[in-house]
């Protein structure tokens, strides 16, 4: 019908859109309309009758070009937000991992020397005197990261020479590690804040919030309009 065809154009006239997307809702209104003059007539309404009432239902011209451009535009907006806030986690999460990275590769030298280190003071001095055990305290206290130490000798791994722990309190178990190493007879074993797991876990969280963030995007631009014909 010519007067639906020039009515649902008015309608969409200044709305900004995909065109594909556009011109589809268009064709949803256009066969709603239809419909519903279709079933006025046939109860004894006149075209021009049917046609008017049918728009009433609708609730005008003006009125459903405004609420199909304001749908539009919080749409839009909405997605927009949604992608960016995506982007912006996983640029952060981003941004974290490579801080933390170049740290946890420093650790694992620096972890390594120190341990090498407690190994030779407790294989120079077998009984672990309080002189030995200071100097060890030193080196556990310039390293923060280090959490947990058992030295041990001639292979009992039962029975610690040495042993410090840091008030370790792994709340997030993942982002610690255990490492260990010897030296003659003796055997350190650490466990350790992994600066590079942190890292990874930044990332890995980012992207996930990334994905589900582009998913809601991806659900938005596709299914609105379902939503914009309801209303």
């Amino acid at each position: 019908m010519k007067m639906i065809e020039e009515y649902v154009n008015k309608v969409y006239q200044h709305v900004k859109g995909d065109e594909k997307e556009v011109q589809e809702l268009k064709e949803e209104m256009k066969t709603h309309l239809i419909e519903a003059v279709h079933e006025l007539k046939l109860e004894g309404k006149t075209e021009e009758e049917a046609f008017q009432i049918a728009i009433d239902r609708f609730g005008g011209e003006s009125e459903l070009r405004s609420v199909v451009s304001e749908l539009f535009k919080i749409q839009k907006v909405f997605a927009a937000r949604v992608l960016y806030a995506g982007i912006a986690i996983l640029l952060l999460s981003a941004g974290v991992f490579g801080y933390f990275l170049p740290i946890g590769n420093e650790r694992v030298e620096e972890r390594s020397t120190i341990s090498y280190q407690i190994a030779d003071m407790v294989e120079a001095d077998r009984e672990v005197s309080d002189e030995t055990k200071s100097k060890v305290d030193s080196l556990l206290i310039a390293a923060p990261y280090i959490k947990h130490v058992n030295v041990y000798l001639n292979g009992d791994m039962e029975d610690p020479v040495y042993e410090m722990d840091k008030d370790n309190n792994q709340t997030l178990p993942i982002i610690y590690s255990d490492y260990g190493s010897g030296s003659g007879n003796s055997f350190v074993k650490m466990t350790i804040l992994d600066y590079r797991d942190i890292g990874i876990l930044a990332l890995f969280f980012g992207a996930t919030c990334f994905t589900v963030l582009f998913i809601v995007w991806l659900i938005i631009n596709l299914y609105h309009r379902k939503n914009l014909t309801r209303a």
